[in-house]
């Protein structure tokens, strides 16, 4: 039962950050939104999974001359 309840953990966590890649995040009034931003891609994912902890590293990679702010 218990490694069911990781799996699925992992499986819910992968999902939601494949939908935050390559986006821009801001907080509104309604809270958190999120915008797919074509001038930002995602270079590289680095995702640790233990008993213990969960860890994700990215490397994006800004697609034009200027600051994305």
């Amino acid at each position: 039962m218990k490694r069911f309840k990781f799996s699925l953990l992992a499986l819910l966590l992968s999902s939601i950050t494949v939908h935050a890649n390559d986006s821009t995040g801001y907080v509104g009034v309604g809270g958190a939104w999120y915008i797919k931003n074509l001038n930002i891609a995602m270079k590289s994912e680095d995702l640790y999974i233990s008993k213990d902890i969960i860890k994700v590293a990215y490397e994006f990679k800004n697609l034009t001359n200027k600051p994305i702010c």
